[in-house]
Order: structure tokens, then sequence, then C-alpha cells
């Protein structure tokens, strides 16, 4: 009776250890995948008809259930914003508000957890960036609440940049970021490693006549890698190894008594009682 309650006294212990571990897991995924953008990337292309921007967004809601995104955009022609998403319910709601434009991203009827990608496209009229020669683009506004890794940016125009300049920040309190000239004329790009929220990015420079940008730079628009876990993956993950490791030191600790049982079994039957099958119901786990 002692030994099943030393036994029964285990089996709880390692339990109630397999349920803290899974909670400090559980707590460390939720304090590391919080609510935030982990890439940001932006394309634009100058035409006649105006900046055509193309935004790759990966925003990771960490564990705290959402129904999507919106976007706010000013000048943004409202008839040529789009939305879609490889992952994560795509139903756009285009909104007029008085300096911008607003896009909504989601289902109200779907929460989802965890990373998802979005892609928006839209036009920005052409005297909206460009104004007497000077070129003026905030390619990632001051509204996002959450902060940013991972920012790309890239920009082809149809004519070179005199003075290039790149500046990140809030709109008030700005420093400068590189901004790289690629060996195509007209073509620049820039990356970030992060932004807080409330800061963004914006590229100018004096506009110098050229021939028309053959094409928009190219983006990641794929399913994303990777998709984020929440907390209740890592609360399975370590409960069910505290288990696995319960249930290979138990099996280790019935060998061990199966090994000792079948030495004396042994040596008692086959000298005393003479069972010929004495090993094999010994190693088969009768006691």
């Amino acid at each position: 009776m002692a030994v099943t309650s030393r036994r029964r006294l285990a089996v709880i212990v390692i339990l109630v250890l397999s349920v803290v571990i899974g909670g400090i897991a559980a707590l460390s995924a939720a304090l590391g995948d919080t609510e935030r953008i982990a890439r940001y990337q932006v394309a634009a292309i100058l035409t006649d008809e105006g900046l055509r921007v193309t935004e790759v967004i990966d925003y990771d809601f960490g564990s705290s259930p959402r129904r999507g995104i919106y976007r706010r955009i000013p000048d943004a022609r409202p008839e040529t914003l789009t939305a879609s998403s490889p992952t994560a319910p795509d139903d756009a709601l285009v909104s007029e508000l008085r300096y911008s434009t607003e896009i909504r991203i989601g289902n109200p009827s779907i929460t989802i957890v965890g990373r998802h990608r979005y892609r928006i496209d839209y036009v920005l009229p052409f005297d909206s960036v460009v104004r007497d020669g000077l070129f003026s683009w905030d390619a990632i506004g001051t509204e996002w609440e959450v902060s940013i890794a991972d920012v790309e940016v890239s920009l082809a125009l149809p004519g070179d940049l005199e003075s290039p300049t790149c500046r990140k920040g809030e709109p008030w309190d700005e420093s400068a970021c590189v901004l790289a000239d690629d060996s195509e004329a007209g073509r620049f790009s820039t990356g970030i490693d992060t932004l807080a929220s409330g800061h963004g990015v914006t590229l100018s420079g004096v506009l110098l006549p050229g021939p028309p940008a053959d094409a928009a730079p190219e983006l990641s628009t794929g399913a994303i890698g990777d998709p984020g876990i929440g907390i209740l993956m890592p609360f399975l993950i370590a409960t069910a190894a505290a288990h696995s490791s319960h249930s290979r030191s138990h099996s280790s600790s019935v060998s061990a008594r199966a090994i000792r049982a079948s030495r004396h079994r042994i040596s008692s039957s086959t000298l005393t009682e003479g069972h010929p099958d004495g090993l094999s119901r010994v190693l088969g786990g009768q006691e």
C-alpha cells in the first residue's frame, strides 16, 4: 500500500509540474508573440496615371483574437483600392473619410490569431506626390498603433531624383534613413530594421525628367513562411514533453522493478516450484 501511495503521489506531482511547465511556456509565447507587424514591404512605380502602390503586410495578431486590419491612406483613389490575403478573411470595405480613404480588411463574424499576410493595392494621384517638380511620398504612414519590423521600401520613377532623401520617425521628430540608388536610374530602395508605433517613412527629392519606368519592384506575395503559433501550441508541446518524460521515467522504473522481480522469481520458481514458464510470466508484468 505504501508503494502504491507513493506512486500515486509521484503521478500527481508530475501532472502538476506538466501544467506549470506548460503555463510557463504559454506565458513566454504570449510575451514573445505579441501583436505587431513582423514584415512590411512597399513597392511603387510612378506613371502618368499616378503612383501605383503595393503593400504587403505580415501582421502578427499574437494570441489576441482580431477580425482583421484597416488602413487609412491620404489621397488614395477609392476605386483603385483592393485587398487580398492567402490565409485571412479578406473582405474589403472602402470608405472615403475627410482627409483620407480607409479600407477595412476582414470578416466581422470571424476572428483570427497568429501571423497573416495582407496585400493592398492602390493609386495615388500624380499631383499628390509631385508638386513643382518635388517628389514626396509617405511610403509608410504614421497611424500604425503597433511596432513594425523588417521594413522594405522600393520605388521606380520615370526619371532620376536629385538630392534624394529618406526620413523616418514621427512627423515632428524625424531622422535620416539610408536610401540606396539602385543600378538602374530612377530606382531607389531602403531597408529599416524596426519602426516604433506611430513612426513612418518618407522618400523625397527633385524629380528629373526621364523615360517611363518599365516595371514596378517585385515583392514577396505568397503565403507567409512563419504563421505564428500564439500560446496554445507551446502549452500543449511543453505539457506533452513533460508527460513523455514522466512516461519514460515511469517505464524505466517499471522495467527496473520487473528485472529485480524476475531475478527473485526466477530463482524462487526454478529452484523451489520449478515452473518452466516462470520467466515469461514475470517479464510479462505479473507481480
